[in-house]
């Protein structure tokens, strides 16, 4: 059926004749059909009485084409009392040719509506997929830095972890090494005649007698095996004031080499600097 925006508004009243002869034939049917939206009622009835009072009290039979023309539906063709429905038909097809470019119009309107529309929803469309990309980005680049900081804290939490186990397999290392060191200590003798006074962190006092060909190394093994030791630590002499070496070809010179007399005083002063510490260790080693 053809999109024509017609109305056809038939009220049989008292004339059977003329809805059987003309209104109910197929032939008249068959044009309908093709061509028109159409509506019918019996003027008895509400809906009819209203459509035959807005049709200037329409009085039965009566047939009337109604067509979409200047912007506003109206009535292009009319029919009251009896007729053949030939001449039903001649005349509808007559008032249907001489509208049909007013439907014309009106459908070439109504297309260029639904085509603008259409544009129209596929901009709306493209502007929600680029806004849905945008956003999409947003949210990839968002996860991204998030991961970035968590393998950034990752990685710090891992090297945290990877000193922390360094520093104590040193503490563990230095306290094993005391442990050696004071199993292995052996007595003083004759020969040992350079005497060394150790002042502990805490004011506690050690001497010890060594040989004067005793290395900067010996001492500070010996250093090492005092209780009240710290783990990582440097000798400080008192005069002349220097530190004893912990690292290099110094470490292993005798005291004698060193001018390290008898009745030195040697300060033990604890390292806390890992930098430091791990020198101590790796010299003392």
């Amino acid at each position: 059926k053809q999109w024509y925006q017609r109305r056809v508004a038939i009220t049989a009243g008292t004339s059977v004749q003329f809805a059987n002869n003309v209104i109910c034939t197929n032939l008249l049917k068959s044009v309908v059909e093709d061509n028109l939206l159409y509506w019918s009622c019996s003027v008895k009835k509400r809906e009819g009485a209203c459509v035959a009072e807005s049709l200037n009290n329409a009085k039965a039979p009566f047939i009337a084409l109604l067509c979409y023309k200047e912007g506003q539906m109206r009535m292009v063709y009319k029919h009251q009392g009896a007729a053949t429905v030939e001449q039903i038909i001649s005349r509808l097809t007559t008032s249907i040719v001489e509208n049909e470019p007013h439907l014309n119009r009106q459908r070439r309107s109504r297309n260029h509506e639904r085509v603008s529309e259409s544009t129209s929803s596929q901009l709306i469309m493209q502007e929600q997929d680029v806004a849905y990309q945008e956003s999409l980005l947003r949210d990839q680049e968002r996860t991204r830095k998030k991961e970035e900081e968590e393998r950034a804290i990752r990685r710090i939490q891992e090297e945290q972890e990877r000193q922390e186990r360094e520093k104590q397999e040193k503490i563990e290392a230095r306290l094993a090494l005391r442990l050696k060191l004071q199993e292995n200590l052996l007595e003083q003798t004759k020969e040992d005649t350079l005497s060394l006074l150790f002042r502990l962190p805490n004011g506690s006092r050690v001497s010890r007698k060594f040989s004067p060909v005793a290395t900067i190394k010996d001492i500070y093994e010996f250093a090492l095996t005092c209780d009240d030791s710290p783990i990582f630590f440097t000798l400080v002499s008192n005069f002349p004031k220097r530190v004893l070496p912990v690292e290099g070809d110094a470490h292993h010179k005798t005291c004698e080499e060193m001018g390290i007399q008898s009745a030195t005083t040697l300060f033990v002063q604890e390292i806390i600097s890992d930098d430091e510490e791990s020198s101590a260790s790796e010299a003392e080693m």
